[in-house]
């Protein structure tokens, strides 16, 4: 966002918010395991 390449209208903090609730997970997860 700060870089310009994201246009936010409205309040920006709370995208921030939101976006900082999300998980984020490795790529290479083990999916079934034994």
């Amino acid at each position: 966002m700060s870089s310009g390449d994201v246009r936010v209208n409205g309040n920006q903090e709370k995208l921030k918010e939101l976006v900082s609730y999300l998980d984020t997970f490795e790529f290479w997860f083990n999916i079934v395991t034994p």
